[in-house]
């Protein structure tokens, strides 16, 4: 199973509420539609969070913004 879930809360939201639940978070970013992509650290993280926001989570594959990555120095 993923340990990556899009969530319709926001970042601060999903933070508070994994602080709660001591999920620790790997990943987490805001989506350009709204809510927030949350990837775990451990598959059970990922599980826990699952049961926390199973009523929030998002269905499929959800927009992502660009993430500017810095020039490699190879």
């Amino acid at each position: 199973m993923s340990r990556a879930m899009f969530i319709q809360k926001d970042t601060d939201t999903v933070e508070t509420m994994c602080a709660k639940a001591k999920i620790a978070i790997s990943t987490i970013e805001i989506l350009p539609k709204g809510g927030t992509r949350l990837v775990c650290l451990t598959s059970e993280d990922a599980d826990q969070a699952r049961v926390t926001f199973r009523k929030s989570i998002l269905d499929g594959a959800q927009p992502r913004s660009p993430m500017s990555v810095s020039p490699s120095r190879w």
